[in-house]
């Protein structure tokens, strides 16, 4: 079933993204074990779910975090990486209640930049999520309501 492959997946990147907050190292070495260190068809499968679910994953933190707004959290900013701001942007259509359009931000940034892009966006997701995550941790011993 998609659903229960996705939530797996989903449960492995969330927890590679957890693990970087404190051992970065660490979690890049778990994240290349899970994709295969040599190309597959099996791993670009994987960097696919990575680039369309991370975003995801990341509105998911926010909305937990109760910092669910679009409008804020899509800067137009142009400074930052392509990949960070076609992830940033997924990321806001999710908050947005718009999945669709999130998913045709990642086809389209991938159609542009082929599996070096597919690459970039899902790793600019779980890079957000990670410092996402960081900020919820440090923010729950002081009583913050994130």
């Amino acid at each position: 079933m998609v659903s229960d492959r996705n939530d797996e997946v989903a449960e492995t990147l969330v927890s590679i993204a957890t693990e970087a907050i404190d051992a970065p190292k660490t979690a890049g070495a778990r994240l290349a074990d899970w994709l295969g260190r040599t190309p597959s068809r099996a791993g670009e499968l994987k960097m696919q779910r990575l680039a369309h679910l991370g975003p995801r994953l990341v509105a998911d933190a926010l909305l937990r975090g109760g910092w669910a707004q679009p409008d804020l959290y899509a800067p137009s900013r142009t400074d930052v990486p392509p990949a960070v701001l076609a992830a940033t942007r997924a990321v806001a259509r999710h908050l947005a209640g718009e999945a669709d359009t999130a998913d045709a931000l990642v086809d389209a940034f991938v159609a542009r930049h082929g599996i070096q892009g597919q690459w970039d966006i899902g790793v600019a997701a779980l890079r957000l999520l990670t410092e996402e995550l960081r900020d919820q941790r440090t923010d729950a011993p002081r009583g913050n309501p994130r």
